[in-house]
């Protein structure tokens, strides 16, 4: 893999570049102002340049654990926090990160955000609530919310303009309609058994993670199994194809890439480490993935991160270590 949209197999990458660290890493993001940006259980925040990995700032929220990072701006940052809390912060300032506004509308710790179209935001909290904000002029402001008890929700992904998927630990994945989720829908009163672009696939055992949904393409999304991959359509809401892979594994996270291939972390199922990540061209339909290369690991934790700068440098971690590597 490497920059300029080349194909490099990963059995050809070399890494180059490791950075150890003592406390657990919660989240790794790459900025698209060029920063790596990551957060660890003790609540700090660690702010890199993408281009040599050195440290640009840091700042540590005192007793606050980290759960998630959005980019939902050039150089502006989303966190979620166990404190309910959703702090925006502009990560461009060397000596602090500068806190722009605090969203309180949770009321559990916030376990993810994603950035939706037209600027919107959208947010999961450890009591299955969703929350979707909108910009309005410089602030972010709460569009609606739905709280679901009973579908015990792990992942949420934009599906596609009109609709986000999310993942659950005890029954499958549901789709939601953005419509849905805006007060200006429940200001006309209407039912939820109204409106019934609202889908719902059972009986899928998903990795119970965040980083479990990518694109193929515009209609097709890849969901981790616990040992197998599922082919979402999300035109027509059901899967269209289960890939199977190697006995005694099981996947931690997935990862699109700007050439479009596809990164899985494998992991080994007896012995619960790390075995490598696997690079994959998906066909156009995704029914068939051919095997690019893969990198190796020994004696590792399982990789819990994977992402891509902006020059096509992979950058994989797991809870302690943060590995770079390129072609």
């Amino acid at each position: 893999m490497g920059g300029n949209n080349e194909k490099v197999e990963l059995t050809k990458a070399k890494e180059y570049k490791t950075i150890t660290h003592n406390e657990k890493i919660t989240d790794i993001i790459i900025m698209e102002f060029g920063q790596i940006i990551l957060s660890t259980e003790k609540g700090k925040i660690e702010v890199y340049l993408s281009n040599n990995f050195t440290l640009f700032t840091s700042s540590t929220f005192q007793s606050c654990r980290i759960n998630t990072l959005c980019e939902v701006k050039k150089n502006l940052l989303a966190i979620g926090l166990d404190d309910n809390t959703i702090k925006i912060v502009n990560t461009q300032k060397k000596a602090q990160l500068d806190t722009i506004q605090i969203l309180r509308d949770h009321q559990s710790p916030v376990i993810q955000i994603i950035f939706l179209t037209n600027e919107q935001i959208c947010s999961l909290g450890l009591d299955n609530s969703i929350i979707l904000y909108k910009r309005k002029i410089d602030k972010y402001v709460c569009n609606g919310k739905l709280k679901k008890g009973f579908f015990s929700y792990s992942a949420i992904y934009q599906a596609n303009e009109e609709e986000i998927i999310c993942s659950s630990t005890n029954d499958g994945v549901k789709f939601w309609t953005l419509t849905y989720l805006t007060n200006d829908y429940k200001i006309k009163g209407m039912k939820i058994e109204d409106y019934k672009d609202i889908y719902k696939i059972k009986n899928l055992l998903l990795n119970p993670g965040r980083k479990v949904f990518c694109n193929i393409n515009k209609d097709i999304i890849a969901a981790l199994g616990l040992d197998c991959i599922y082919l979402i359509s999300c035109s027509l809401h059901i899967v269209k194809k289960k890939i199977n892979f190697n006995e005694n594994v099981y996947f931690s996270c997935i990862q699109v890439l700007k050439d479009k291939t596809i990164l899985v972390s494998e992991n080994d199922a007896v012995n619960f480490c790390s075995r490598c990540v696997i690079q994959y061209k998906p066909e156009e339909n995704g029914d068939k993935w051919l095997k690019m290369g893969e990198k190796e690991f020994s004696n590792s934790s399982e990789i819990e991160f994977i992402v891509q700068n902006i020059d096509g440098v992979v950058l994989t971690a797991n809870i302690f270590d943060i590995i770079l590597w390129k072609g």
